[in-house]
Formats: structure tokens, C-alpha cells, sequence
């Protein structure tokens, strides 16, 4: 479940621009990662985290 969370193709990071899908950055560093493995370090971490999205994110509904 936690992994199908952002496995949509389709999905865009505005963190990564020109890159679609499940990707992210881990902060303060540059390189793409999956957003799960971005999560798993910020965990570790112990840093709060919150998802920004557009208005039918997770609707099921396609642009």
C-alpha cells in the first residue's frame, strides 16, 4: 500500500522538473530518488513530512 501510494506514471514532482512518475529529491541533496526511498531517509530522520496535491489526486479521476 505504502509503495502504491505515488505509483502513478503520470505523477509530477515540480522538485524534478521535466520528470514524471514516482520520483523525488531528499533534501538538501540534487539526486532523483523514489519517493519511497525519500521517505524511508526522512523517517530515519525523524522529519515531518506533508503532500501537496491537486484537487483530484488520489479521486481516481484522469486529467
Amino acid at each position: 500500500m505504502m509503495r502504491g501510494t505515488f505509483a502513478n506514471i503520470r505523477i509530477r514532482n515540480e522538485m524534478l522538473p521535466g520528470v514524471e512518475g514516482g520520483m523525488t529529491r531528499h533534501l538538501p541533496g540534487t539526486e532523483a530518488m523514489s519517493i519511497y526511498d525519500a521517505a524511508m531517509l526522512y523517517q530515519q530522520e525523524k522529519t515531518p513530512l506533508a503532500v501537496i496535491a491537486g484537487k483530484e489526486y488520489g479521486s481516481g479521476i484522469e486529467p
